[in-house]
């Protein structure tokens, strides 16, 4: 199979405030098509879409969002000086980690840095 785009679809539960959440977070203006949502394209085929819906339940659901970055050290220091909260940094061998953080949702947005 060969795919050329992919797009991750989240239910968030305020537009407006998780708009400037992941925009901040992810460094990334968002595009604000005519349907109510927002998109960031995180790639060139990549991209991360928010909708707004009054819950998140079990027919609108949220998920968990993981990202990988080149590196964790300077991820770490991107969302302390956002002053977002993180979990502490689990090493996964000698050049890998991971830590999380919670998006305004409470969902789960996990940074990874995996060994090359």
């Amino acid at each position: 199979m060969d795919l050329s785009h992919v797009i991750l679809r989240i239910v968030v539960t305020d537009l407006p405030t998780s708009t400037l959440w992941y925009q901040r977070m992810l460094e990334v203006e968002p595009m604000e098509p005519d349907d109510g949502t927002s998109v960031f394209m995180l790639t060139p085929s990549t991209a991360l879409q928010l909708r707004e819906e009054d819950e998140v339940t079990s027919t609108a659901p949220g998920c968990d969002l993981s990202m990988r970055v080149p590196d964790l050290v300077d991820a770490v220091a991107h969302v302390e000086a956002l002053g977002i909260a993180h979990s502490e940094v689990v090493t996964l061998g000698e050049t890998s980690g991971m830590f999380v953080v919670q998006d305004p949702d409470g969902r789960e947005v996990t940074f990874l840095q995996v060994a090359s």
